[in-house]
Protein backbone atom coordinates (compact mmCIF):
# COMPACT_ATOMS: atom_id res chain seq x y z
CA UNK A 1 0.00 0.00 0.00
CA UNK A 2 1.80 3.48 -1.52
CA UNK A 3 1.08 7.21 1.17
CA UNK A 4 -1.81 8.34 0.02
CA UNK A 5 -3.59 11.93 -0.05
CA UNK A 6 -4.75 11.91 3.45
CA UNK A 7 -5.97 15.52 5.29
CA UNK A 8 -7.04 15.40 8.47
CA UNK A 9 -9.46 18.22 9.85
CA UNK A 10 -10.40 17.52 13.81
CA UNK A 11 -13.93 20.32 13.42
CA UNK A 12 -14.71 22.63 10.67
CA UNK A 13 -17.03 25.98 10.84
CA UNK A 14 -18.28 27.54 8.41
CA UNK A 15 -21.91 29.14 9.95
CA UNK A 16 -23.61 32.55 10.23
CA UNK A 17 -23.11 36.14 11.87
CA UNK A 18 -26.62 36.41 13.69
CA UNK A 19 -26.14 33.81 16.82
CA UNK A 20 -22.36 33.75 18.02
CA UNK A 21 -20.95 29.64 17.29
CA UNK A 22 -19.08 27.79 20.08
CA UNK A 23 -16.04 25.51 19.95
CA UNK A 24 -15.14 24.61 23.46
CA UNK A 25 -13.86 21.86 25.65
CA UNK A 26 -12.80 19.79 22.57
CA UNK A 27 -9.72 17.46 22.39
CA UNK A 28 -8.01 16.68 19.43
CA UNK A 29 -4.82 14.15 20.24
CA UNK A 30 -2.92 10.66 20.64
CA UNK A 31 -3.02 9.81 16.55
CA UNK A 32 -0.70 9.78 13.96
CA UNK A 33 -1.20 10.52 10.30
CA UNK A 34 1.10 9.82 7.32
CA UNK A 35 0.28 11.70 3.92
CA UNK A 36 1.40 12.05 0.22
CA UNK A 37 -0.13 16.25 0.62
CA UNK A 38 2.13 19.29 0.56
CA UNK A 39 -1.05 21.51 1.30
CA UNK A 40 0.63 24.86 2.54
CA UNK A 41 -2.50 26.92 2.64
CA UNK A 42 -5.29 26.46 5.39
CA UNK A 43 -5.95 23.68 6.35
CA UNK A 44 -2.35 22.08 5.15
CA UNK A 45 -2.17 18.35 5.93
CA UNK A 46 -3.31 18.91 9.27
CA UNK A 47 -5.54 21.35 11.41
CA UNK A 48 -7.17 20.89 14.63
CA UNK A 49 -10.05 23.54 14.09
CA UNK A 50 -10.97 25.42 11.16
CA UNK A 51 -13.29 28.75 11.11
CA UNK A 52 -14.26 29.06 7.58
CA UNK A 53 -17.42 31.40 8.37
CA UNK A 54 -19.37 33.10 11.13
CA UNK A 55 -19.74 34.58 14.12
CA UNK A 56 -17.43 32.11 16.33
CA UNK A 57 -15.96 31.88 20.10
CA UNK A 58 -12.93 29.07 20.34
CA UNK A 59 -12.13 27.97 23.43
CA UNK A 60 -13.59 31.44 25.22
CA UNK A 61 -15.40 29.35 28.45
CA UNK A 62 -13.60 26.08 28.10
CA UNK A 63 -10.58 25.07 26.33
CA UNK A 64 -9.92 23.22 23.45
CA UNK A 65 -6.66 21.20 23.52
CA UNK A 66 -5.05 19.91 20.33
CA UNK A 67 -2.15 17.58 20.98
CA UNK A 68 -1.36 18.13 24.81
CA UNK A 69 0.64 21.10 27.19
CA UNK A 70 2.82 18.29 27.94
CA UNK A 71 4.80 15.84 26.46
CA UNK A 72 6.10 15.15 22.61
CA UNK A 73 4.73 13.51 20.29
CA UNK A 74 0.76 13.69 21.23
CA UNK A 75 0.19 13.92 17.42
CA UNK A 76 2.43 13.15 14.55
CA UNK A 77 2.30 14.33 11.36
CA UNK A 78 4.49 13.30 8.38
CA UNK A 79 4.04 14.44 4.67
CA UNK A 80 6.24 12.79 1.83
CA UNK A 81 5.86 16.20 -0.63
CA UNK A 82 8.06 19.14 0.93
CA UNK A 83 6.69 22.36 1.44
CA UNK A 84 3.64 20.74 3.60
CA UNK A 85 2.38 22.62 6.55
CA UNK A 86 0.06 21.81 9.80
CA UNK A 87 -1.91 23.98 11.67
CA UNK A 88 -3.46 24.20 15.21
CA UNK A 89 -6.56 26.75 14.72
CA UNK A 90 -7.25 28.44 11.87
CA UNK A 91 -9.67 31.35 10.86
CA UNK A 92 -11.25 32.78 7.51
CA UNK A 93 -14.43 34.25 8.48
CA UNK A 94 -14.71 38.08 8.20
CA UNK A 95 -16.59 38.59 11.45
CA UNK A 96 -15.88 38.42 15.15
CA UNK A 97 -14.06 35.98 16.20
CA UNK A 98 -12.23 35.33 19.49
CA UNK A 99 -9.56 32.70 19.91
CA UNK A 100 -8.94 32.25 23.54
CA UNK A 101 -7.61 29.86 26.20
CA UNK A 102 -6.91 26.95 24.03
CA UNK A 103 -3.83 24.84 24.42
CA UNK A 104 -1.84 23.79 21.76
CA UNK A 105 1.16 21.37 21.82
CA UNK A 106 3.24 18.10 21.48
CA UNK A 107 2.76 17.92 17.59
CA UNK A 108 5.96 15.91 15.66
CA UNK A 109 5.63 17.51 12.00
CA UNK A 110 7.99 15.14 10.29
CA UNK A 111 8.94 14.78 6.57
CA UNK A 112 9.40 11.21 4.95
CA UNK A 113 13.19 12.29 4.34
CA UNK A 114 16.18 14.64 5.06
CA UNK A 115 14.84 16.57 1.71
CA UNK A 116 11.15 16.70 2.99
CA UNK A 117 9.91 20.24 5.30
CA UNK A 118 7.19 20.55 6.95
CA UNK A 119 5.94 23.38 8.65
CA UNK A 120 3.53 24.54 11.20
CA UNK A 121 1.43 27.36 12.70
CA UNK A 122 -0.05 27.17 15.82
CA UNK A 123 -3.02 29.91 15.04
CA UNK A 124 -3.61 31.61 11.89
CA UNK A 125 -6.22 34.24 10.87
CA UNK A 126 -6.85 36.00 7.53
CA UNK A 127 -9.70 38.12 8.29
CA UNK A 128 -11.98 39.73 10.61
CA UNK A 129 -11.77 41.17 13.67
CA UNK A 130 -10.07 38.46 16.37
CA UNK A 131 -8.98 38.31 19.24
CA UNK A 132 -6.45 36.04 19.95
CA UNK A 133 -5.96 35.67 23.83
CA UNK A 134 -4.34 33.71 26.39
CA UNK A 135 -3.92 30.97 24.21
CA UNK A 136 -0.46 28.39 24.71
CA UNK A 137 1.48 27.44 21.45
CA UNK A 138 3.95 24.59 22.57
CA UNK A 139 4.37 24.16 26.34
CA UNK A 140 5.28 26.31 29.45
CA UNK A 141 7.17 23.15 30.91
CA UNK A 142 8.41 20.23 28.19
CA UNK A 143 11.00 21.22 25.61
CA UNK A 144 10.41 20.92 21.80
CA UNK A 145 6.94 20.29 22.53
CA UNK A 146 6.00 21.29 18.84
CA UNK A 147 8.79 19.99 16.84
CA UNK A 148 10.28 19.81 12.91
CA UNK A 149 12.54 17.10 11.96
CA UNK A 150 16.05 17.83 10.99
CA UNK A 151 15.86 18.35 7.27
CA UNK A 152 17.81 20.34 4.37
CA UNK A 153 14.58 20.57 1.89
CA UNK A 154 15.45 23.74 -0.68
CA UNK A 155 11.83 24.98 0.33
CA UNK A 156 13.37 25.91 4.00
CA UNK A 157 10.91 25.37 7.22
CA UNK A 158 8.44 27.61 8.87
CA UNK A 159 7.83 27.34 12.13
CA UNK A 160 5.33 30.05 13.72
CA UNK A 161 3.33 30.40 16.53
CA UNK A 162 0.53 32.83 15.52
CA UNK A 163 0.23 34.41 12.20
CA UNK A 164 -2.35 36.66 10.87
CA UNK A 165 -2.53 37.94 7.35
CA UNK A 166 -5.51 40.43 7.21
CA UNK A 167 -8.61 41.76 9.25
CA UNK A 168 -7.87 43.47 12.72
CA UNK A 169 -6.59 41.09 15.04
CA UNK A 170 -5.94 41.34 19.01
CA UNK A 171 -3.25 39.36 19.76
CA UNK A 172 -3.14 39.81 23.73
CA UNK A 173 -1.85 37.35 26.40
CA UNK A 174 -0.36 33.88 24.68
CA UNK A 175 2.27 32.15 25.42
CA UNK A 176 4.61 31.07 22.55
CA UNK A 177 7.28 28.32 23.97
CA UNK A 178 9.37 25.36 23.33
CA UNK A 179 8.42 25.31 19.69
CA UNK A 180 11.95 23.64 18.08
CA UNK A 181 12.86 23.87 14.23
CA UNK A 182 15.56 21.57 13.19
CA UNK A 183 16.06 22.68 9.53
CA UNK A 184 19.96 23.11 8.99
CA UNK A 185 20.26 24.65 5.05
CA UNK A 186 21.58 28.25 4.60
CA UNK A 187 18.31 29.18 2.78
CA UNK A 188 16.53 32.59 4.21
CA UNK A 189 12.84 30.62 4.09
CA UNK A 190 13.88 28.51 6.94
CA UNK A 191 12.39 30.44 10.14
CA UNK A 192 11.19 30.18 13.74
CA UNK A 193 8.80 33.33 14.09
CA UNK A 194 6.88 34.01 17.54
CA UNK A 195 3.83 35.95 16.21
CA UNK A 196 3.67 37.78 12.86
CA UNK A 197 1.39 40.19 11.08
CA UNK A 198 1.81 40.80 7.50
CA UNK A 199 -1.27 42.68 7.09
CA UNK A 200 -4.00 44.73 7.92
CA UNK A 201 -4.12 46.56 11.74
CA UNK A 202 -2.84 44.71 14.68
CA UNK A 203 -2.85 45.33 18.21
CA UNK A 204 0.53 42.68 20.11
CA UNK A 205 0.52 43.21 23.55
CA UNK A 206 1.40 40.99 26.61
CA UNK A 207 2.64 37.88 25.12
CA UNK A 208 5.06 35.24 26.24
Amino acid sequence: NGITLNRFVGITMSAGITVANSIQGNTINNFSLLSSSGASTSPGVFCGIQNLAGLTNIGTISANTIGSGTGTGSISVTTAVAGGFSMGITNASTSTVNISNNIIGSISCLGSGATISHGFVGIQSTGGTTTISSNIIGSTSTPNSISQAASTAALGTQMTGIFCSGGTPTITGNTVANINNAYSAAVAAGQTRGIIQSAGAVNITGNT
